[in-house]
């Protein structure tokens, strides 16, 4: 029951890192609804891996961004994502919320090259799209639904480490 934030990864030849991931809402008292947002706490509370047919590979680092001592690293494309539930009550129709994260991509083998993505590209069957991050809500008071987020910014800066901002605003309907 309820609505959860899913991490969705890049194409099979990528990796990618997350951190510093916040959902603030607009214009509404609610404090981030996103728990363990920045890994500091050197572990993955608060997240859980979804998955019909085995495990997800998923690991805290100590590459993260912008003085951060972690991020989530999430290996090799699968189906599989880590998700985390949020907290219903915080969305009212009409409302607006701000979504970001600073993600890094890397290559599949070293771990350490870094790998670009097109942000104007917006089909997951392309291998040069950038991660995505979707709202996915089931057994509420409106039937199930499921709103995929492309990055909006259309030039990617990376920061000192290689880590880019994510970006988009959604209204409840």
């Amino acid at each position: 029951d309820g609505m959860y934030l899913r991490l969705y990864g890049p194409h099979e030849s990528m990796n990618v890192f997350y951190d510093d991931i916040s959902i603030e809402p607009i214009s509404k008292s609610c404090e981030s609804l996103v728990y363990n947002d920045n890994f500091e706490t050197g572990d993955s509370r608060f997240w859980k891996p979804s998955s019909s047919s085995g495990s997800i590979d998923f690991h805290i680092t100590s590459q993260g961004a912008g003085g951060s001592e972690y991020a989530l690293l999430i290996q090799k494309y699968t189906s599989h994502r880590i998700y985390q539930e949020l907290d219903t009550r915080c969305f009212e129709e009409g409302q607006e919320f701000e979504i970001t994260a600073l993600l890094k991509l890397v290559n599949v083998t070293d771990l350490i090259a870094p790998v670009v993505c097109n942000p104007s590209e917006a089909s997951v069957y392309n291998s040069d799209h950038c991660p995505t991050i979707t709202i996915r809500g089931k057994n509420c008071d409106v039937p199930d639904f499921e709103y995929k987020f492309w990055n909006t910014n259309d030039e990617l800066e990376y920061d000192s480490n290689g880590f880019y901002r994510y970006n988009n605003v959604f209204e409840v309907d």
